[in-house]
């Protein structure tokens, strides 16, 4: 008995002349089909996820907190050593988000 092969499906997109024609280019340099150029980038891609409340909440926090520091330290002669707390957050922040 032969196994039952997977349905196929098919799947529609909207390309501007120049996109279609893009795609086109891309699989004849890379000796594809625009098929499977188009499944190559889906495989590859790396999605992030979306900010949450919290993340924005915290971001609005952060930013919040370095505006009122910087103000303060242009008027007083301020150490920026907090200042640079709060920048290490936010890279932190942002590398963990990638």
């Amino acid at each position: 008995m032969k196994p039952e092969k997977a349905p196929v499906l098919r799947l529609q997109i909207k390309l501007s002349q120049a996109e279609k024609d893009l795609l086109s280019d891309l699989a004849t340099r890379s000796n594809s089909t625009m098929k499977g150029v188009i499944l190559k980038a889906v495989k590859n891609v790396q999605i992030n996820e979306a900010l949450t409340k919290d993340d924005i909440l915290l971001l609005s926090g952060l930013s919040r907190n370095l505006n009122q520091l910087t103000k303060f330290a242009h008027q007083a002669n301020f150490s920026a050593e907090p200042i640079l707390e709060i920048v290490q957050q936010l890279r932190d922040f942002i590398n963990a988000r990638r």
